[in-house]
């Protein structure tokens, strides 16, 4: 007949039994934080790889881009109001300062820059008439100190675009409120550019760094293009 099981032997004395095998379940991977930089793909140019951060440096420790430099003319005074209707406050801006580049100083001296609670950015801002936005490439030097200029809020809008960078394409979403300079601090983040001077060229065209995209015609067939750019110090 079939043998019998071999009896279990006691366990000396002084020593514990031996536990049973529990198995382990797999240890779930954490999820990426957001707003972090996606690992590499077919999908996006290669890139060098970043050096690593110093001890304790904070996420995101390569240093922003260099704006172009600011205005430097005589000053004058000009009244702004936050919105249509709204009483205006005088503030003193060189006066070949561009009405893009006194949008961006007036954000965080008049008013906030308007983001939801997450931190996504609504909109930018556009100096004009209550009519409407003038010129972003006009100067605070040709507005009338008797008027009182609006604040015109600009819903930023997310468009895909082809961005080029080094030669490959890829598809990214894009918002067309951010600013430029803006843009391409992000761009070299999240495609680990070296860091050096970028110029962001909108079909073909070099972009100001206060421009935003929707001061221009964008369609959608148009190309976004990273190019090495001056030194801006």
């Amino acid at each position: 007949g079939a043998e019998s099981p071999a009896p279990r032997q006691p366990a000396p004395q002084g020593v514990a039994p031996a536990a049973p095998v529990v198995p382990v379940a797999p240890v779930a991977q954490a999820p990426r934080p957001s707003g972090s930089v996606p690992p590499p793909s077919a999908a996006r140019p290669p890139a060098a790889r970043p050096p690593e951060p110093p001890a304790g440096a904070p996420p995101g420790f390569r240093a922003p881009v260099a704006l172009r430099a600011p205005a430097r003319g005589e000053p004058v005074a000009v009244r702004f109001a936050r919105a249509p209707g709204l009483k205006g406050h005088r503030r003193r801006l060189p006066e070949d300062t561009t009405l893009a580049e006194a949008a961006q100083q007036l954000v965080g001296q008049l008013v906030p820059v308007r983001c939801a609670p997450d931190g996504r950015l609504l909109g930018w801002f556009r100096i004009g008439t209550p009519a409407g936005p003038l010129p972003v490439d006009a100067t605070v030097g040709t507005l009338d100190d008797e008027e009182t200029h609006v604040l015109h809020f600009v819903e930023n809008k997310v468009q895909w675009f082809r961005v080029v960078v080094s030669g490959q394409s890829l598809h990214v979403p894009v918002g067309t409120a951010v600013p430029i300079a803006s843009l391409v601090d992000a761009f070299a983040l999240q495609f680990g550019l070296a860091e050096q001077p970028w110029q962001l060229c909108l079909d073909g065209q070099p972009l100001d760094d206060f421009h935003i995209l929707a001061d221009h015609a964008v369609s959608s067939s148009s190309v976004l293009e990273l190019r090495p750019g001056s030194d801006r110090g």
